[in-house]
């Protein structure tokens, strides 16, 4: 804050009072009320407190309080420009113009991070400052939760409550200026715990911990591995046991067959199937099997090959609290790493979350007529101007239980009159395409190995029982904007990711139907751009 001018009126006042005494003497009446100042200038955003020469009960107001606001006298800069600031005592009055001028300044609330993880029940603690020029001043911060129910906090300490997002705001207002800071929280559900591996009850086998070297079957060198072997018996068992494991959603076991077992093994209660050594994996499973962990779907078992089975306890029904593996045959296998966890920590820990570019080379969408048994024909009329460049335009399809649309190439072709989709489309987690809607969205079904994702009005409906997991569907607008569970326009373009279901390829449905009223005119919509993904 500085004073306007070189001598102002106040000075001269002041100067005439010395001269005199006293301004009572000199003019032989009474003191004149009068502030400290009449005329200043200040930054924006600071503070100053006028005083007067007399005391009692002095009235303060602002001409403007929107750029310089006074309360017992202390003036606060708001926004650039004038304001006048007077004082009233009794019938006298005392005034002092105010310019604000731009701050020379800079203050921004720092904090300890700008995002952080955490599991449900956990807690972090981040810390903040209000700084200035880059170094720390004195504030108030104040701390809030845009969703406490996930994460809530205290004065910086954080605790996760339950499973999703939540934004941490730092505000304080310093010298009349607002500020605050966000902080992103993602919450996880991070359980875990090593499973105890037993023998079912009607078995017959052994099963013991292994004391040869572990590095011989494929195991890395310390790990705890038991070895499995079943006598004549079919339908020996061994189960994860875990006195809460209803609480966990995946079962996670490392496993290798000895040479010579060909034959099926079934995983989980459920009784679906997976085959065995020699053949190609079934995709009647709730499991998913990987070569030792890199994120690569194995589509057959070999002998001596160390694999990790991941078995999805959500779909083992009523009864997943007996999860585990039944061996069908007499056979040899070692185990180790039994694990029971949340969803959450395995994808984070077991499954590649961030998706590699999508596979589009060679793809294209097409016609399935599933009630026929034909083979994917390719569709013509492609767009290459405007807000459809890229889509083939088609027409509205009046069944659509017996032909669908789907993502193919010459590899898919021919599998018993089928696509060979359920063979070769497990080797991704996502298939996708772009789609723009003519005159209106129509309602919609959505297949990807047997399991139907019904869109009714736009949205995703639970018509007929229908459960969407979050990482089921994915709608992108034309930004990139992930629209999922928002009602559908027509007119716009949006970009569908499903997520590829694996439990039953002998139901070769896959892909979206689009139905229409047989009798009304042909309307059209436009699809294109289809795409494989894979985690990893």
């Amino acid at each position: 804050m500085k004073r306007k001018g070189i001598f102002s009126f106040a000075t001269f006042v002041l100067v005439f009072a010395l001269i005199c005494g006293t301004m009572t003497a000199c003019g032989g009446g009474e003191t004149k009320f009068q502030l400290n100042e009449t005329e200043i200038e200040m930054e924006q955003y600071e503070e100053y407190t006028l005083t007067a020469n007399k005391e009692g009960e002095i009235v303060w107001t602002s001409s403007d309080p929107r750029t310089v606001r006074v309360e017992n006298g202390k003036l606060t800069s708001l926004k650039l420009g004038d304001a006048v600031i007077t004082a009233t005592l009794g019938e006298e009055t005392a005034e002092c113009e105010v310019t604000v001028k731009a701050s020379s300044k800079g203050r921004a609330i720092s904090v300890s991070s700008d995002s952080l993880t955490i599991p449900i029940g956990g807690t972090e603690v981040i810390t903040a400052q209000l700084k200035e020029n880059g170094a720390a001043i004195e504030a108030t911060l104040n701390w809030t939760s845009d969703n406490p129910s996930v994460a809530s906090v205290n004065n910086g300490t954080i605790t996760g409550i339950a499973s999703g997002t939540a934004t941490i705001t730092i505000s304080t207002t310093y010298k009349g200026q607002a500020l605050s800071k966000t902080v992103a929280v993602t919450c996880i559900d991070d359980r875990h715990a090593a499973a105890e591996m037993g023998l079912a009850a009607d078995t017959d086998g052994t099963y013991a911990k292994y004391t040869g070297d572990v590095t011989e079957l494929g195991f890395a060198a310390g790990t705890e591995v038991y070895e499995w072997t079943s006598a004549t018996k079919e339908g020996s068992a061994l189960w994860a046991k875990n006195s809460d494991i209803g609480i966990y959603e995946r079962f996670i076991v490392d496993i290798m067959f000895e040479s010579g077992n060909e034959r099926n093994i079934t995983v989980n209660n459920a009784g679906e199937q997976t085959t065995g050594c020699g053949g190609v994996v079934g995709t009647r499973i709730s499991s998913i099997l990987y070569y030792n962990l890199d994120g690569t779907i194995a589509t057959s078992l070999a002998p001596e090959t160390v694999y990790t089975l991941v078995v999805d306890l959500r779909k083992g029904g009523d009864a997943a609290d007996e999860s585990g593996i039944m061996f069908e045959v007499p056979m040899t296998a070692y185990i180790a790493n039994a694990m029971l966890s949340s969803n959450e920590y395995y994808l984070a820990n077991y499954s590649h979350a961030v998706p590699a570019e999508p596979v589009t080379e060679g793809l294209y969408m097409a016609v399935l007529e599933v009630a026929q048994g034909a083979a994917f024909t390719e569709l013509s009329g492609k767009e290459t101007e405007g807000d459809y460049a890229g889509l083939y335009k088609v027409p509205y399809m009046s069944d659509i239980w017996g032909g669908r649309l789907g993502v193919a190439n010459s590899d898919m072709i021919g599998y018993q009159g089928l696509p060979a989709l359920h063979v070769k489309y497990r080797e991704y987690d996502y298939y996708g395409f772009d789609v723009v809607f003519g005159a209106a969205v129509p309602d919609l079904t959505v297949w990807t190995g047997g399991y139907a994702i019904f869109i009714r009005g736009g949205v995703i409906s639970a018509e007929g029982g229908n459960t969407v997991r979050p990482d089921d569907i994915y709608i992108y607008d034309n930004q990139g904007i992930d629209v999922t569970g928002q009602a559908l326009e027509s007119g716009e373009r949006y970009t569908f990711k499903i997520r590829i279901q694996k439990d039953n390829t002998d139901n070769a449905a896959f892909g979206i139907g689009v139905p229409a009223d047989p009798d009304a005119p042909t309307v059209y919509f436009y699809i294109g751009n289809p795409y494989f993904l894979k985690n990893s």
